[in-house]
């Protein structure tokens, strides 16, 4: 053989190379034994002389020294015992099973569940069994563990699994003896254990049969003797009866067995072979296996014993299919084993396989075919009531519901499903349809009860209708068919009150005394009879009627307020602070707590209890820690007692800390510095406060606004004009005052804090903020003398309220001139507004224009404010600081919720890029237009969409050094040219509650849109949107479609921006904008297959998405998802509601859907408004809000543009985007979302 011979070379060099890689196999591990020999004998020595925690942690480092294996990990279970760190144990050893391979990993995992087994972990330990028996089925010892453990934990259907398992394995190992033994454990564990005799005898004849074929005729013999045992107590039919016994017999005399086996017989008495020969044995077997003609080609119908052993077959099977994945073969070999025979434990493992799979179509059909096979009326109406729940809520059929629920009341007559029909009828807006459910609910009725309550029903649908005289008829025939039935007296009460007829009402209140505790529907029957008392003003009634509502619905408002009002108006102190604790003890905390708490704190101490008063203020601090209210009280209660300084102290300290507001914090330090100091004479202490306070005044100084160039009063946030809506003439009054109206007026001087004389006649006019303006309209009207506010009035006295002392004054303010000579001071209004700096100033800012207040003599005084907006206004006291305080400068106030809310689009002059004044705020009178600025506007105003002027606009502000304006300018000129190239960011800005008002449009500001705001998710509940517009009921996902990412990013984004929550989102296949907003019940947004082709661009996605986010605030959700004829039916309802003219239901539907503390300014809203409401313009206004929110959440004009003109807008809605666009408040909101330098 050549020398060169490649193949020949290869091979030697290969087996070189098998060999030695076998002889580093084997040193690796000799060394792996010798570490491990090394640190099990230092752990043995460890553990013998008493530390087995440190030899423990021997074994510990072998784990990180060596790979694990089956010597360590057995070392470490035992050790763990002694050393009681298992849970350790456990952890070492289950990360060490994937460092070993082949046995050694199966020998590891042995010794995993040893540790599971002997700490009671069973379930891990059968977990891991399974795992050592799924890589190895022969392994007969952890196979002979898991059965044990089944046992153990009576798991017997995994068991019998288990059995049948080890005995296909040992057949397929040729082990008969085994199987047999394997097989007669499953026979005891069905006969014993499950006592189903007809499945051990299956299991007994297939262990005789093993064991025949390993030729032990003796064990079989025995085996036979178990399976005819087993027959008989299955009840067997007599032919196969009487072929086991042959069969026993026959082996009987081949063992030498046959007298046991006669013996048996004879016990058993089967056949011609028993004492007594069966007389009716023919008879029998033609009633259990009928005889049919071996011609005819038909086959026998199987005896109920072999139908329930083929079903336990079934469901053996199915359960086995069901565990590989198989679920479509797994259902339909369930669906076998339910048809053959009555089981309900295989109806029931069908059901929950169907629910686990949410297979809800195959579920309906299943109990659709079980409703049709059941006979019983309580079977049909069980499975209708399923089948009527599948339907309606997983597959949104709600006419199939409906006529399930048909199914159930003709079954039972129960008035319950026909209530459940005609709701969903109802929602169909199928009027026919509910008539006839209702009609026959009455027919099907078989109770009085029953049938009492289906004329109810049907009553209640006729006063819907508001057709009261059927409702009426209604009602006494259920009377008549059961006397004293609650619900109708009720009904007749109410339709009786109406005619100002309550004697029924004493007929409802013997019904209800009759109904037992805790009945369904009792509290709301006592909440009827309670508004019927308060409308016929019984007290008693009332009072006891609202109790048993609180009984019956702990917590209910309604209930709660009512009763509070009937105690306040009774004088009942006792029941009201009975009251306010047990809503406290239901409410500990939140803001009604907390007024709770105060108005407990003022009925005991009305009632002299201080010591139970100051108790009940510690417990509010201790509730809520940041409730400055108590803190406050509890400290001017310490104070006066004179005698826990120190704890007044300390809840001073508390109750600043709990202070939001900067000046009244700062006012409290300053007040906390002079009570150290003063009362407990700590210097230190009262240093660290004040040194406290001046950092804080520093701060606040800081960031306090430049003062406005204009001379007037310093207020804070500078100086405020009153809004003149129309030029007002006073008649000025005399000066002769009476007592009454001297003191009249010194109150309300000292509500101002300044220094008043009665009226002189004067020459000069005030100009002063507009709260305090609207404070002397009253003295205005003639009612009250108006006040002369001298220039030299020091600070009143402190005004003690509450828990505080602060000290007001108005500061001295200079004269104007006025063109009456012998006028009194009054307040007026100056034109020192400029001329427009912004194209749309005059349009956007009507709330804010003023002008000058002309008022001659002859003309006579306009009505004074409000009553509740007076005392609003008295109430927001003007706060100014101490001498020291007004020497360092004014204190910044923060605005009120009331004046963001009132906030309007003031102009701001476009050619001073230094002002940083507010949106609520008036604008700088400093400088005049120039012509060319002048010149610029009136061309864009006469040509809104014109981009040469905007452009023009744009290098106007760059001349002038206006970069923001400038660029802002130029955007939009690109804009209204089409600038297919922006593609802007998702802004970076968060609005608040004052920016999202100030993204309505201004006729959404009024009464008509805070009346929308109370009223609007009633109106959407009053119409939702059904069929196809509301969308498919499958929901938005990421893999919807490739533009499913953009979407998702547009909404998160839109939520981000705009601070509000998103509802649920949905798909559609109607064709509409990417995004849209639609009432079902509850809001959702759908999504197009526009938007998931990904069509639109990003920014666009942003626009729809901010629009559709937007319009989830009521008053835009009602106007922009309504028709018209829809909001005019709402008001009406709306309105009669109010006054206490709509029909019984109609009021029970708004009350429901309106909270109950609106009602009382809804009320207000609807006698202010009338017939007023300019519907046009509001839904004009709610159109236009939600394009502003869009163009926000969008981050630039273009594409704003860009999806308007795709939705084909009108023109005038793009011109009143291009006038917000180019508006001071967006120009505010686009300087905040530019990176800071």
């Amino acid at each position: 053989m050549s020398t060169d011979d490649v193949s020949t070379t290869t091979l030697l060099d290969l087996s070189g190379e098998s060999r030695l890689e076998t002889v580093r196999t084997d040193a690796y591990f000799g060394e792996v034994r010798g570490v491990v020999d090394m640190h099990l004998l230092i752990a043995s020595r460890l553990t013998r002389e008493g530390s087995p925690l440190q030899g423990f942690q021997e074994l510990v480092r072998a784990s990180r020294a060596v790979p694990m294996n089956a010597r360590l990990a057995s070392a470490l279970v035992t050790s763990s015992f002694k050393a009681n760190t298992q849970a350790a144990a456990r952890r070492l050893i289950s990360e060490g099973v994937d460092d070993s391979e082949g046995d050694e990993r199966l020998d590891v995992l042995r010794q995993l569940a040893r540790l599971a087994r002997r700490t009671d972990e069973l379930d891990t330990a059968l977990e891991v069994l399974s795992t050592i028996l799924a890589e190895k089925a022969d392994d007969r010892r952890a196979r002979a563990v898991l059965n044990a453990l089944l046992e153990r934990k009576q798991r017997w259907e995994e068991l019998d699994a288990s059995l049948e398992k080890e005995t296909r394995e040992l057949l397929r190992r040729k082990q008969l003896k085994a199987a047999s033994r394997s097989a007669l454990r499953r026979a005891r564990l069905w006969a014993e254990t499950l006592d189903d005799p007809a499945r051990a005898a299956l299991r007994a004849m297939q262990a005789a049969q093993y064991a025949e074929q390993a030729k032990d005729l003796q064990s079989a013999f025995l085996l036979r003797l178990l399976w005819l045992r087993n027959l008989h107590r299955a009840t067997a039919p007599g032919r196969a009866l009487e072929e086991a016994a042959r069969l026993v017999l026959s082996l009987g005399e081949r063992v030498g067995q046959s007298a046991s086996a006669r013996k048996l017989v004879d016990e058993l008495d089967i056949g011609p072979w028993g004492t007594s020969e069966r007389t009716v044995n023919s008879a029998e077997t033609s009633l259990e296996v009928p005889v049919v003609n071996s011609n005819s080609g038909e086959t026998p119908t199987p005896t109920a014993p072999r139908r329930r052993s083929t079903q336990l077959e079934l469901v053996a099977v199915a359960e086995a299919a069901d565990e590989k994945g198989r679920h479509p073969e797994a259902a339909a070999i369930l669906a076998a084993a339910v048809r053959e025979g009555p089981d309900p434990q295989a109806a029931l493992k069908l059901e929950a396989h169907f629910i686990q799979r949410g297979a809800w179509r195959e579920l309906a059909n299943f109990y659709r075919d079980t409703l049709n096979r059941s006979t019983l009326k309580a079977e049909r109406a069980k499975w209708g009531e399923k089948l009527a729940e599948v339907l309606e809520s997983e597959l949104s059929d709600l006419e199939g519901a409906a006529r399930a629920w048909a199914e159930v009341a003709a079954a039972t007559g129960d008035s319950r499903a026909v209530g459940e029909q005609v709701r969903l009828l109802a929602q169909k807006k199928d009027a026919s349809g509910v008539r006839e459910a209702l009609d026959a609910g009455i027919r099907q009725a078989q109770l009085p009860a029953e049938r009492a309550r289906a004329h109810v029903l049907r009553a209640e649908e006729s006063l819907l209708r508001r057709e009261v005289a059927m409702a009426r008829a209604d009602f006494e025939a259920a009377l008549k068919v059961s006397p004293g039935h609650a619900g109708a007296a009720a009904g007749l009460a109410e339709l009786s009150a109406m005619e100002g007829d309550f004697a029924p009402m004493r007929v409802l209140e013997q019904s209800l005394s009759k109904v037992s505790r805790r009945s369904p529907g009792r509290g709301d029957l006592f909440r009827r009879l309670a508004r019927l008392a308060d409308t016929a003003r019984d007290g008693r009634l009332s009072r006891s009627a609202w109790a048993e509502v609180i009984a019956e619905l702990p917590g209910d408002e309604e209930g709660t307020a009512r009763l509070a009002a009937l105690a306040r108006a009774s004088g009942d102190d006792v029941g009201l602070e009975q009251l306010l604790m047990n809503s406290i003890a239901r409410e500990p905390r939140g803001p009604r707590a907390r007024q709770q708490r105060m108005a407990l704190l003022m009925l005991m101490e009305r009632s002299g209890r201080q010591a139970e008063a100051l108790e009940t203020l510690k417990s509010a601090v201790r509730a809520e820690p940041g409730h400055r209210e108590a803190w406050l009280a509890y400290a001017e209660r310490l104070i006066a007692d004179g005698t826990r300084d120190g704890e007044a102290a300390w809840a001073l300290e508390h109750a600043a800390t709990a202070t939001d507001d900067p000046a009244l914090r700062l006012r409290l330090w300053q007040r906390l510095g002079r009570f150290c100091r003063e009362r407990l004479a700590d210097t230190a202490r009262a240093e660290t406060y004040e040194k406290r306070a001046e950092k804080m005044q520093r701060e606040l100084m800081q960031n306090a606004p430049e003062p406005s160039p204009t001379p007037g009063p310093s207020l804070p946030g500078g100086p405020l004009v009153i809004p003149a809506r129309r030029s007002v003439k006073r008649r000025p009054s005399g000066p002769q005052l009476s007592e009454a109206q001297q003191k009249a007026f010194e109150e309300l001087a000292l509500k101002l804090g300044a220094r008043v004389e009665p009226h002189v006649p004067s020459r000069d006019h005030v100009r002063v903020a507009p709260h305090v303006a609207r404070q002397l309209s009253a003295a205005d009207s003639g009612l009250i003398p108006r006040p002369v506010l001298r220039k030299d009035a020091p600070l009143a006295e402190p005004i003690r309220g509450g828990a505080a002392s602060v000290k007001t004054s108005l500061p001295a303010l200079p004269p104007v001139k006025t063109s009456a000579p012998s006028l009194p001071p009054v307040i007026v209004e100056q034109e020192d507004t400029p001329a427009p700096q912004h194209p749309w100033d005059e349009d956007e800012a009507l709330a804010g224009k003023t002008s000058e207040l002309q008022l001659p003599e002859d003309v006579t005084p306009a009505p004074a404010e409000p009553a509740d907006v007076v005392e609003e206004i008295v109430s927001d006291e003007l706060e100014v600081p101490d001498e020291g305080d007004r020497r360092r400068g004014p204190v910044p106030q923060p605005p009120r919720e009331s004046e963001e809310r009132r906030t309007a689009e003031v102009p701001v002059e476009l050619g001073d890029p230094d002002v940083g004044m507010p949106s609520s705020f008036g604008p700088s009178p400093a400088r005049a237009l120039n012509a060319e600025r002048q010149a610029f506007f009136e061309r864009v105003r006469a040509n809104p969409l014109d981009a040469d002027g905007y452009k023009l606009l744009a290098e106007h502000f760059d001349t002038a050094n206006d970069a923001a304006r400038s660029s802002l300018m130029l955007e939009i000129a690109r804009a209204l040219e089409g600038d297919p190239h922006a593609a802007p960011r998702a802004p970076r800005l968060i609005l608040n509650a004052s920016d999202r008002a100030g993204l309505k449009h201004p006729s959404l500001r009024g009464d008509g849109g805070e009346l929308l705001s109370i009223i609007g998710v009633a109106l959407c509940r009053l119409n939702p949107v059904r069929g196809k517009e509301a969308g498919s009921e499958e929901e938005f996902s990421l893999d919807a479609g490739k533009g499913a990412r953009a979407v998702a990013d547009a909404l998160l984004s839109g939520v981000r921006v705009l601070g509000v929550r998103s509802p649920d989102v949905y798909l559609t296949a109607e064709p509409g904008p990417p995004l849209a907003l639609v009432f079902t019940g509850e809001a959702r947004v759908l999504v197009s297959k526009l938007a998931l082709k990904k069509e639109v661009s990003d920014a666009e996605l942003r626009f729809f998405a901010g629009r559709v986010l937007f319009t989830l605030q009521p008053e835009l959700m009602a106007l922009r998802s309504l028709r018209r004829e829809q909001l005019l039916r709402g008001l009406v309802l709306v309105s009669q509601v109010a006054e206490n003219r709509a029909s019984p239901g109609d009021t029970r539907l708004m009350r429901d859907a309106i909270s109950l503390r609106a009602w009382d300014r809804l009320r207000q809203l609807v006698r202010s408004v009338g017939t007023k409401l300019d519907l046009s313009s509001l839904m004009e206004g709610a159109r236009h809000s939600a394009n502003r929110a869009g163009l926000v959440v969008c981050g630039g004009i273009a594409p704003a543009m860009a999806s308007l003109r795709a939705k084909r807008a009108l023109p005038s809605e793009m011109i009143e985007l291009v006038r917000f666009a180019a508006s001071e408040r967006y120009l505010q909101l686009r300087n905040r979302n530019l990176p800071r330098k």
